[in-house]
């Protein structure tokens, strides 16, 4: 009898022990140019034994990891603000003489394998470009940049690790709060709410993250509009600050908004007190899943020269391509999957929603602890 009452104890710690699941974490500091031109991601890692302590960019441009070297000796490397690895203080270093030209034309210097730390994990043999060109880091809060490409050569070490082949994205808002987070080799369950949803990668071109959409709808008072019929592929690019499409459609988005150019700046604004009837637009993929943005999404509150602005987060131009932006990842808990060529999507749960669900989580734990004890003393 008491041992079936120590059931539930078991269960509730077995439970608290897959509370945000397996991976490596990375917390990131995120940083939006002016009008929300680009975004950032920036995180700590170190290389090396000892080790040292680099900040870094995680790029979705580029799949290969980058580092300044000691070797640099301009202004940029010399002064306080930035930090070189040098690998003779390295005991794990391995020090490379021979790389590809292509790397070499691109960013000249040296291939370097070495253990690198992320978050509480070591991962030994990583290589990257120790490099000596310091103009990739000039003005720039970091000293590095880690790939998150298609190919990313860190997301082969996960299998290594005995991980999942995967990186997952969560961006909190507003961004000073500093919760915003990467997940390599897994995901974290606390940061979604529901299950997630797989669309398949219609293609690997250039290396990017690209997923087959089928059409694009608006939603008001009951209604759906098509604003368009598509077959093709939409680039997923979570450091751009915006949703961009082809001219033709976006106006349509446009008109339906009421939306209108800014006097301050070349952006496309709204009426901030028509925010919550905004239509919401919706994406369907070609595994016909839907993913809706409400106008709290794709609305961004600004203030410029003391006056409110209500920005629209779309864009056009003047190619027929389609790239989805930190709007859409902002709103979706994103799941890269190397392993599967896939990409998940689940509601993300923000500060004040998980902070509620956690507490309920911590109620219900304390009750399961204690009815058990309650009927072993009496």
């Amino acid at each position: 009898m008491k041992l079936a009452c120590l059931l539930p104890v078991l269960l509730v710690f077995t439970n608290i022990y897959h509370i945000g699941g397996d991976g490596i974490r990375a917390p990131l500091s995120i940083y939006e140019k002016r009008n929300g031109e680009d975004i950032d991601y920036y995180g700590t890692i170190s290389i090396g034994t000892p080790p040292q302590t680099f900040n870094v960019k995680f790029y979705f441009g580029w799949s290969a990891i980058y580092v300044l070297s000691n070797y640099c000796n301009s202004s940029v490397c010399l002064d306080q603000n930035h930090k070189t690895y040098n690998h003779k203080t390295s005991k794990t270093s391995q020090y490379g003489h021979d790389f590809d030209t292509k790397i070499q034309k691109i960013s000249p210097g040296v291939p370097v394998s070495d253990t690198i730390t992320i978050g509480n994990m070591k991962i030994r043999n990583v290589s990257f470009l120790s490099t000596t060109v310091s103009s990739l880091f000039s003005s720039k809060p970091y000293d590095g940049i880690v790939g998150l490409q298609y190919n990313s050569s860190l997301l082969y070490h996960c299998k290594k690790l005995g991980l999942k082949t995967t990186f997952s994205l969560y961006t909190d808002y507003p961004w000073d709060n500093n919760t915003s987070e990467l997940m390599l080799c897994g995901e974290d369950k606390t940061k979604f709410q529901g299950n997630l949803q797989y669309v398949g990668l219609s293609s690997r071109q250039d290396n990017g993250w690209n997923i087959a959409m089928q059409s694009i709808l608006l939603h008001h008072n009951d209604k759906s509009v098509p604003i368009m019929e598509f077959q093709g592929s939409f680039e997923l690019t979570p450091s751009s600050s915006y949703i961009t499409g082809p001219e033709e459609f976006i106006e349509k988005i446009y008109k339906a908004l009421n939306a209108t150019t800014s006097k301050i700046s070349n952006i496309k604004e709204v009426d901030c007190k028509t925010i919550h009837t905004l239509p919401s637009i919706s994406f369907r993929t070609a595994d016909q899943d839907y993913f809706t943005l409400t106008g709290n999404d794709y609305i961004t509150q600004l203030t410029q020269n003391d006056q409110r602005v209500c920005m629209v987060r779309l864009i056009s131009h003047v190619t027929n391509s389609w790239i989805i932006g930190n709007v859409f990842t902002r709103k979706f808990y994103t799941v890269f999957d190397l392993e599967v060529d896939r990409i998940g999507f689940a509601e993300s749960i923000h500060d004040n929603v998980r902070n509620s669900a956690s507490t309920v989580i911590i109620i219900n734990n304390v009750i399961l602890i204690i009815v058990p004890i309650f009927f072993m003393i009496y």
